[in-house]
């Protein structure tokens, strides 16, 4: 999960507690603002056939028949988490609209490989049983993998296609991890919380635990404020899946029959092809291919498409069949070293603008990474030429590749030959290691902190440095703001955002690294808070006035009123009313500023409620 999601309502004893989900910040969250911050994909759920419910049964029959944990447990923390699900009948309905497309698969793999179908249930709590949702933390799909984790267990990732969002290999990749992490802890308990927080997160709260001569189990783990909540909001869902009656939840029923197939692509091919032939939409294409993210498979390997079991029975065949001529629409072109999208965009008689945006990459790119496959041209085919499908699922696959892209393009750049990885080892060796990544609480953005490096390298060599002063670096921390940062330093939030080839209402990434130019004087100046304690019993504020030099201009001070003036020409005041509908974070996420911030400038408030005025300071332009 993204958030942290400790939910409380009242109910079962819990009438002191405060409704809703909570952030380790504090910060108040629904499974609404969770959607939306992962973006879930709304979708239908698969026709139900009354015939065929009747001779095939109900999946959810068929998931309970498998359950082998204990869900006997019931502690408060438990309690919580159920009280929330049992009164958003709402939600159990979106879920399981998307549950019904890859339901089946996930209970028919659990089986096969003899596990605990209470598994199946996991990507309830992962990501509403969204293959499409991609958090903030780059963490991707139903099992929501992150980059590196999901590199460990044979997912690929590249320009065509990401196995994070592949059903059936997400899937596999999932239950191979979920089967070495229980046989290293011996409980589901203890394996769900390591695939959230990291084995080793889980292997010291226990050390720690047996040094002091405490339970090992994870009731009695101190582990972060996510885990402890993500355990409990799992065994709650599976509570509820196993008596829905006791909670007074209903689950829409689906067929107990599969609902798609494989069928093998040797060669590139286009899936606008592919969805012709098998009498689909794009966008039901796409919703059993969450994988792919462009408008092709990759051309460099053969690929398993999936269709629905009632696609023509001569769909193989035809698919086979394709002319070259139709499998492909596109021209592509190999990068090479030196080239940019303007020296493209002249070869192939286009502009770099119609470049960038049919290859998802961003028009400030000065040089392309050699040996990256681009489209370059369209080719008529037909009376008409090919385009990017324009639907709800493909356009958020695309735009999500997009806020991705500058990343993977950096790591290309900046990483040498001679730091390339040493030879492949076995997952299990790797676990470890990989697994403390896999906690969607942390920085999941290993590639990300590769092109904040890269971002800062080329803001140290920037021309934008003023004279007389040094270079400093900042990282940024979860919440801060171009503003908040602006004002530790006494610059102006306009030349920081300068420095940083930033704009001046940009957001900020966590562990992002940020150049600050300070300004020279004699007295070396306080580019980061001291702590302003005592020394020898006198307050070291005396002391440092005492040290100033008499008849010195206090360069200090004019910073602070060169910043107080800036300030004031960049940021302004604005009045929002909140409307139905609307929480404390979605209005954080649309002005982009944080939760916390809106409740400093509006004293604490931490309830809303329609018609309230909030004030809100944002940048400039």
């Amino acid at each position: 999960m993204v958030a942290t999601v400790v939910s409380a309502q009242s109910g079962d004893g819990l009438s002191n507690a405060p409704a809703g989900y909570y952030d380790t910040d504090g910060s108040e969250f629904t499974q609404d603002d969770i959607d939306e911050l992962l973006g879930v994909t709304e979708m239908e759920p698969v026709s139900l056939s009354p015939e065929e419910l009747a001779k095939f049964g109900d999946l959810w029959a068929r998931v309970r028949a498998g359950f082998k944990m204990d869900l006997t447990q019931n502690n408060e923390r438990i309690a919580m988490q159920r009280n929330w699900f049992a009164k958003r009948q709402d939600y159990i309905d979106r879920m399981t609209a998307r549950a019904s497309h890859y339901l089946y698969h996930t209970v028919t793999e659990a089986e096969k490989r003899g596990l605990p179908t209470e598994l199946a249930l996991l990507p309830v709590v992962e990501s509403s049983y969204d293959p499409f949702a991609f958090s903030p933390a780059q963490a991707a799909g139903m099992w929501q993998f992150i980059p590196g984790t999901g590199k460990i267990y044979g997912l690929k990732q590249n320009y065509w296609y990401d196995g994070r969002r592949d059903v059936m290999q997400s899937t596999r990749a999932a239950y191979e991890f979920l089967s070495t992490l229980y046989k290293k802890f011996g409980s589901w308990e203890l394996a769900l919380a390591a695939y959230n927080a990291g084995p080793g997160t889980v292997e010291r709260a226990i050390n720690k635990n047996a040094a002091a001569g405490l339970p090992t189990d994870y009731w009695s783990l101190d582990l972060p404020a996510e885990t402890e909540a993500y355990v409990p909001r799992f065994l709650a869902v599976a509570q509820i899946v196993k008596s829905p009656a006791n909670y007074n939840i209903a689950f829409k029923p689906i067929v107990n029959q599969p609902i798609f197939r494989t069928v093998k692509a040797r060669s590139q091919v286009e899936l606008d092809a592919v969805a012709r032939i098998a009498g689909l939409t794009l966008k039901q294409l796409y919703q059993l291919n969450p994988g792919f993210l462009r408008w092709a498979t990759d051309p460099q390997e053969s690929h398993n498409i999936l269709v629905p079991t009632t696609a023509p029975g001569d769909f193989d065949n035809r698919l086979a069949a394709l002319p070259p001529a139709e499998r492909t629409v596109v021209q592509r072109y190999k990068t090479r070293k030196g080239d940019t999208l303007a020296k493209l965009a002249s070869r192939f008689d286009t502009s770099a603008k119609t470049l960038a945006a049919i290859n998802g990459l961003s028009t400030k790119k000065k040089k392309l990474p050699a040996g990256r496959w681009l489209v370059v041209a369209h080719i008529k085919v037909k009376g008409h030429y090919y385009d990017r499908p324009e639907n709800a699922v493909t356009t958020r696959v695309a735009q999500l590749m997009e806020e991705s892209e500058d990343q993977v393009v950096s790591e290309v750049d900046e990483t040498p030959a001679s730091d390339a990885p040493a030879a492949k080892t076995k997952a299990s060796d790797k676990i470890a290691d990989a697994g403390d990544t896999q906690d969607s609480g942390k920085d999941r953005g290993g590639k990300a902190a590769k092109a904040d490096k890269t971002d800062a390298k080329k803001a140290l060599v920037s021309k934008d440095k003023p004279a007389d002063s040094k270079r400093e670096f900042h990282k940024v921390r979860p919440g801060e703001t171009l503003y908040a940062i602006s004002r530790k330093y006494d610059i102006s939030p306009k030349d920081l955002a300068r420095w940083n080839g930033m704009k001046a209402n940009e957001s900020l990434r966590p562990g992002k690294r940020l150049v600050i130019n300070i300004e020279s004087d004699d007295a070396e100046p306080e580019t980061k808070p001291k702590a302003r304690g005592k020394k020898d019993g006198k307050d070291n504020r005396d002391e440092r006035v005492a040290e100033s030099k008499p008849g010195k201009k206090d360069k200090k001070s004019e910073r602070t009123a060169k910043r107080d003036k800036s300030e004031k020409d960049s940021i302004k005041q604005v009045r929002y009313e909140v409307r139905r509908g609307d929480t404390l974070y979605s209005i954080s996420k649309r002005y982009k500023v944080s939760v916390s911030q809106i409740q400093t400038w509006n004293k604490g408030s931490r309830n809303i409620k329609p018609g309230q005025d909030l004030v809100l300071y944002l940048a400039k332009g």
